[in-house]
């Protein structure tokens, strides 16, 4: 039998994306795929898991024409981290390789136009396998980080072509 790949990966979710009746039914649906996909020690090759990159690299794996969602493996240095970022669309996650620390944040409130007040609602240490999704317009701003001596691989789906993400500066309080 032929291990979960990012072929049967993509049918699920072009599958679920035709039949959804609600975005969070199409979360729950891709998670459950996702844990499938990071199941398989065969997922990415071995010269893509060793290459040496500074800070993190993303790699676009698919996007789907017909719904928009998009497909990427991000492989993540010893000490690189993203700032605090939101996408302003859904995504799903997961651990593939090593792990990840997770730093989750909330709006408390805007003080002005692209001047908010956040918060750090919670920090947790994602290991090899663990899945986590965000759903617009809860739970979007995040940071992540590869605390670890070791490269950590990540595979994302996000429900639209990011080309341009909110980055939150903690020193200046405002989203650019």
């Amino acid at each position: 039998m032929r291990q979960y790949d990012f072929n049967h990966f993509i049918d699920d979710l072009e599958t679920y994306a035709a039949a959804q009746k609600s975005y969070a039914e199409f979360i729950r649906n891709a998670v459950r795929a996702m844990q499938l996909l990071l199941d398989n020690p065969n997922l990415l090759s071995n010269d893509y898991l060793k290459q040496a990159i500074q800070g993190f690299a993303k790699h676009k794996i698919y996007q789907c024409e017909r719904y928009g969602f998009v497909i990427l493996s991000i492989i993540w240095a010893p000490g690189s981290q993203t700032s605090i970022h939101d996408h302003n669309t859904w995504s799903v996650g997961g651990i593939y390789q090593n792990q990840l620390k997770i730093v989750d944040y909330n709006t408390q409130k805007v003080i002005e136009p692209n001047i908010y007040d956040i918060v750090e609602r919670e920090s947790h240490l994602a290991q090899k396998g663990a899945v986590a999704y965000v759903f617009p317009p809860y739970d979007e701003m995040q940071k992540f980080e590869n605390i670890s001596a070791e490269p950590s691989v990540s595979v994302h789906v996000y429900g639209k072509e990011i080309d341009e993400e909110k980055v939150f500066e903690l020193k200046h309080k405002n989203i650019r």
